[in-house]
């Protein structure tokens, strides 16, 4: 998650009426962004080495207990719902430290519809560039959320969701569902997620992440991140790194009623291991519009 959404999360919960208010994944382009977005390859390759392994079905009881949770709790409390939208242009999608687009910019939209109690269901989607060796590679990415957030009153902000990646038109099933808990407190943010079955391999994996960010008034918002991907070598191949780490350096500013982003991207030596380049130094700059 993008830790200045994390901010504006933190302050949509203590908002008038308790209305909660979410920029959805305004800048997905960061570390640590719900997001939601996959590594791009393996190996080498663009596009991961698919497994024969059967899917497990825990991720549907995961769906059942979020939809049935959202549904009786919107049935029993006359909350004022809130829909909220934005609309991004990054010069390169990444995720998790590597590119999602090929080195190349992004078009990038979301959507999201919440209740003042904390429950929302939202979409997002961009362009992609990757899994090139199959007949139809994926190009487009569409994520499906839903989820409970809000605040204790000793100010600890807590966001529990379900994802849920698709890539319409591929060939190849990358589709899988993955459990995001995050957690901030003042300046300090925390995130793991977990699936049982990344990019539909039917394998377990984990990733963390810790950040920080700070407001400098009448300036700007300087964060900084550092997540490890803990991944299994069913995905990444025999004798391959099975983790890498990802860092980020950024800094944030409103400026004619848009956001821009400019953040620095890397890996460690296992990560362009794994990715080539597309998890080397980057910079990148974006700009969204939240309505």
């Amino acid at each position: 998650m993008h830790y200045r959404l994390l901010v504006r999360m933190r302050d949509a919960v203590a908002g008038e009426d308790g209305a909660l208010r979410q920029a959805a994944h305004s800048l997905k382009s960061s570390s640590a962004n719900l997001g939601a977005t996959q590594l791009v390859t393996f190996n080498g390759n663009h596009g991961p080495e698919m497994a024969s392994t059967t899917r497990e079905t825990s991720m549907h009881r995961w769906i059942g207990l979020f939809a049935g949770l959202a549904l009786a709790t919107v049935g029993a409390q006359e909350a004022q719902a809130e829909v909220s939208a934005d609309v991004a242009l990054t010069s390169d999608y990444v995720w998790r430290g590597v590119s999602q687009t090929n080195g190349g910019p992004a078009l990038q939209a979301g959507a999201e519809y919440a209740q003042a109690i904390g429950i929302y269901v939202g979409v997002w989607g961009s362009n992609v560039d990757f899994a090139e060796d199959v007949d139809d590679p994926a190009r487009i990415e569409l994520d499906y959320s839903i989820g409970w957030r809000g605040e204790t009153e000793a100010g600890l902000v807590w966001d529990l969701s379900l994802l849920r990646y698709t890539y319409p038109k591929s060939t190849e099933d990358f589709d899988y569902n993955e459990v995001t808990l995050s957690l901030s407190y003042e300046m300090f943010t925390f995130e793991v997620d977990y699936s049982n079955d990344t990019f539909a391999t039917g394998t377990d994996t984990f990733y963390y992440n810790v950040g920080v960010s700070h407001e400098l008034p009448d300036f700007f918002e300087i964060s900084a991140s550092i997540g490890y991907s803990d991944l299994n070598q069913e995905i990444t191949g025999e004798g391959a790194p099975d983790s890498y780490v990802d860092w980020r350096i950024g800094a944030a500013q409103e400026l004619l009623g848009l956001d821009f982003d400019l953040s620095y991207y890397d890996t460690n030596g296992k990560g362009e291991e794994l990715y080539g380049d597309l998890a080397g130094a980057r910079l990148v700059l974006s700009v969204s519009k939240s309505f």
